[in-house]
């Protein structure tokens, strides 16, 4: 059988490449650049990012050239060449894009195969979807296997019970229309509105996230909203199209960008930098719901009843308790001050001028809207742990400090009776007294008023 072609316009033909993002701490970096450095060039290797040292509202950024990567199998697959390149764009969180250049060729010959193979099951374009899918597959199964570090690599559940399919990593696909028939986004979606299954595309009433166009409309960004990423906060939207209709006008450039390190267009890394800001904002505020378990009131005290585990514990063991919870309140306001910190440097990059970042809602709306909620969740439950924690400590103080003023009352009582004694010894020679009547009432009610002095009403009971 010859190859078979798709009837009409071959947008699948554009394709030019597919990306994964990912990210990793500064604080943690080590162990992301341990693992990735041996799959770089020995002149070419990751030594170390520092966090910035401007206000957190201070737009700050640090890129890497682009590195190219050793990538295992890479025959095998339907790409050229894998690229890396980081960012430090934030005080403490570095993104990361692994980003693969698509052979064309390679891909036609491979999505003609498996149309073939299965019996014409499915359309050609159905079979291409499912060969794209499959080479960003590899790139985050090399993230999650060979360099197993970053915070999707570690932290990515299935998104759905049951399935054993796996959506490790953000992924980005980018088709190049700058040289085919349609030249705008309008000419694009009428050409495919009735030819191809382009995730619903042109279908009516079947627009799923919608477009944002941005570099003055020569591109747009898609989301394309079948496939998720699911954590026990919520779903949010996985891969993205961008698209190019129009080349860059390079004749206002500063300087040539037809550099080694240009494999990645630039107008692919203006659509994807906002997307993987967006994805940023998430990622924090799931990080920080996540990392506040770990602070919890209950971590340095577990028992409900406080009371009674109080009156079990020696004066040594009431000290250290309270020193523990004074220590957990004030990691708790730390903690919640670097994180708000961080929230600010990624809100102040998402909104610099360029990409689409002023036009973003269509696309990373669920993104940065579950990250603002999430991030309150966050807000609340330190207000909730920081209110539990004085409440501790009062109950805490409170037991010391009633403790302290009972055994200061045995004290007096002792002394009282051994008084009382001492009186009682010397009766005879004060019944001799003429003036002994006198002097035995005077001394039962400074008795009474002694008694009542050290322990008002109600009080004796708890010396008992």
């Amino acid at each position: 059988m010859g190859e078979k072609r798709p009837d009409g316009f071959d947008w699948q033909s554009c394709i030019e490449g597919v990306g994964v993002i990912e990210f990793f701490q500064l604080d943690n970096q080590e162990n992301f650049i341990e693992a990735i450095n041996p799959y770089l060039p020995e002149d070419n290797k990751i030594h170390g990012y520092h966090p910035r040292e401007t206000h957190a509202r201070v737009p700050f950024q640090l890129r890497d050239l682009r590195r190219e990567v050793s990538f295992p199998g890479i025959e095998e697959t339907l790409f050229n060449s894998v690229q890396l390149q980081i960012a430090v764009d934030t005080n403490d969180l570095a993104r990361v894009l692994f980003f693969g250049d698509i052979d064309t060729e390679r891909f036609v010959a491979e999505r003609s195969e498996r149309y073939e193979d299965s019996g014409h099951e499915l359309r050609l374009q159905n079979h291409g979807l499912e060969a794209l899918r499959d080479a960003q597959t590899k790139l985050s199964q090399f993230l999650r296997d060979d360099v197993n570090a970053g915070f999707f690599t570690n932290s990515v559940e299935p998104w759905a019970k049951g399935t054993r399919e796996e959506r490790d990593h953000p992924g980005i696909w980018f088709y190049d229309f700058s040289e085919a028939e349609p030249s705008t986004l309008d000419e694009f979606q009428q050409k495919c509105q009735d030819q191809t299954p382009f995730i619903g595309l042109g279908k009516e009433n079947h627009v799923e996230q919608g477009f944002t166009p941005y570099a003055n409309s020569r591109c747009v960004v898609h989301g394309d909203g079948r496939e998720y990423w699911a954590t026990q906060l919520g779903s949010f939207p996985f891969r993205y199209f961008l698209l190019r209709f129009q080349e860059q006008d390079r004749s206002d450039l500063p300087f040539d960008l037809e550099s080694p390190d240009s494999g990645i267009p630039d107008d692919v890394t203006r659509g994807y930098v906002p997307l993987a800001r967006s994805y940023a904002h998430l990622f924090w505020s799931i990080a920080s719901y996540d990392a506040l378990e770990s602070l919890a009131p209950e971590a340095q005290f577990e028992s409900g009843d406080i009371q009674d585990v109080l009156s079990n514990m020696s004066d040594r063991e009431k000290a250290d308790l309270l020193s523990d919870l004074y220590e957990g309140s004030r990691l708790v306001d730390e903690f919640w001050h670097s994180r708000q910190e961080q929230f600010s440097s990624i809100k102040t990059m998402r909104t610099e001028d360029g990409g689409y970042a002023e036009r973003e809602d269509a696309v990373t709306k669920p993104l940065l809207e579950a990250a603002e909620d999430i991030e309150a969740l966050s807000e609340d439950q330190v207000s909730r742990f920081s209110n539990r924690y004085q409440r501790l400590i009062d109950r805490v103080q409170t037991h010391i400090e009633t403790n302290v003023g009972i055994v200061g009352k045995k004290l007096s009582l002792v002394l009282f009776v051994l008084t009382v004694a001492n009186v009682v010894a010397q009766f005879p020679a004060i019944l001799s007294n003429e003036y002994s009547n006198a002097i035995l009432a005077a001394f039962g009610v400074l008795a009474v008023l002694a008694l009542l002095l050290i322990f008002p009403p109600g009080e004796l009971r708890s010396l008992q």
